[in-house]
């Protein structure tokens, strides 16, 4: 495609050409695959074509009145949250001679994501970070990228306080645009996550949340996410993985989110908040409810404080000798949190596999029915280990 030559100068070094140079226009195809959200096409243009995520080059099409941009914005604004982790570490990739021992074993050194956020502005005057933020505080109609901000804080490029707060701008814009009532409520309770969706859309399907036990509980104090997110020191690796290993655990080549209508509800018996079917939802045997999102850390980092009831191990057998991790699903979390213990009733079991990649340390767990689930009917599974003072159905016969 042909340029102006006021815009070439954002493209590339080459002004005097009226045409791109050879790794501008793979850069033009980055974005491309980008939108097309072709994760083959992305991984052979950053490790074949030396394609930069940073460049600044023509789209396609419109985005929220931005012509020119760079694939790292698209994937914040579309909200792709695996093609966003594989542009940081392609960019990665492209500032290190060598990957280092720490790199693989899951570490990333913080220096090398571009925590300089001068370096990452388009023509639009922002960074990704920055951009996604102003679209999900401008836009009630543009579903939060909350996973991919979040991962560009962990890489450097942004405050996980800012992300912390979109939602709670979100809710305050919304209830201002709905009633009077709505606007009072929230004033009382700014940090409580919407009555009608805790997901506030993230999710294919509502998640209304419910207490009719009269004790007062609400739910606050976490970032819903529908997916687990690379912390600062863990990474997928999208390069050095081999696509033999696939056949030792199940992949599928999409993200597992919320597939029936739940909703979480103030258990009356003291076992806090629990999940149920809702009127009207019928659940066969063997179908796949959701998945577990959280914050992945390296099991070294975690310690005693932590609440163990919401950390669960990554850990397959097929990855076995590598640093193992986990999902805590305290501070960001996801429907799959609230599902309650027991030890002998189990409606719901988990099993782990693979989305989008092959690297087996970072599987995600998956929650199937084991059973036919009827309407209004509470979701339990057994933690895998005896819990002292276990108050489930079972153990308060």
């Amino acid at each position: 495609k042909r340029l102006p030559k006021e815009e070439l100068s954002h493209l590339c070094d080459d002004k005097k050409s009226p045409r791109l140079c050879p790794r501008c226009k793979s850069s033009q195809e980055l974005v491309h695959a980008v939108e097309a959200k072709n994760l083959h096409m992305l991984h052979d243009l950053l490790v074949k074509k030396n394609a930069s995520p940073f460049a600044i080059v023509p789209l396609s099409k419109e985005y929220s009145g931005i012509t020119i941009s760079t694939a790292l914005h698209i994937s914040v604004i579309q909200n792709n949250y695996d093609v966003t982790s594989m542009l940081l570490q392609g960019a990665f990739l492209m500032l290190t001679d060598n990957v280092s021992k720490s790199f693989l074993q899951g570490k990333i050194p913080l220096r090398c994501w571009g925590r300089d956020r001068t370096q990452l502005k388009s023509t639009s005057g922002s960074n990704p970070f920055d951009r996604g933020v102003h679209l999900c505080i401008n836009r009630l109609d543009y579903i939060a990228p909350l996973e991919s901000l979040l991962l560009l804080c962990f890489r450097g490029c942004g405050e996980v306080e800012q992300v912390r707060k979109v939602p709670i701008e979100r809710h305050s814009l919304k209830a201002l645009q709905t009633s009077f009532d709505a606007l009072i409520n929230y004033r009382k309770s700014p940090n409580v996550l919407p009555q009608d969706d805790i997901s506030s859309g993230s999710e294919q399907v509502k998640i209304p949340w419910v207490n009719e036990t009269g004790d007062g509980a609400t739910l606050s104090d976490f970032v819903y996410v529908n997916r687990p997110i690379e912390s600062a020191l863990t990474g997928i690796s999208w390069f050095q993985c081999k696509k033999k290993h696939s056949k030792t655990v199940a992949h599928i080549s999409e993200t597992v989110g919320v597939r029936f209508n739940f909703e979480v509800f103030r258990t009356s018996d003291g076992r806090g908040w629990g999940i149920r079917t809702r009127e009207n939802e019928h659940i066969e045997q063997g179908s796949i409810l959701f998945s577990y999102a959280g914050l992945i850390l390296q099991d070294s980092d975690i310690t005693d404080s932590m609440d163990s009831r919401y950390v669960l191990n990554l850990a397959t057998k097929q990855a076995k000798g590598d640093a193992s991790f986990s999902i805590d699903g305290k501070d960001y979390r996801n429907i799959a949190s609230f599902m309650n213990h027991t030890c002998c009733e189990e409606n719901v079991q988990a099993s782990r596999i693979l989305c989008n990649h092959f690297d087996l340390r970072f599987p995600f767990i998956v929650f199937k029915a084991k059973t036919n689930i009827p309407p209004q009917t509470e979701l339990c599974w057994n933690y895998g280990e005896k819990l002292q003072n276990c108050i489930c159905s079972f153990c308060s016969r």
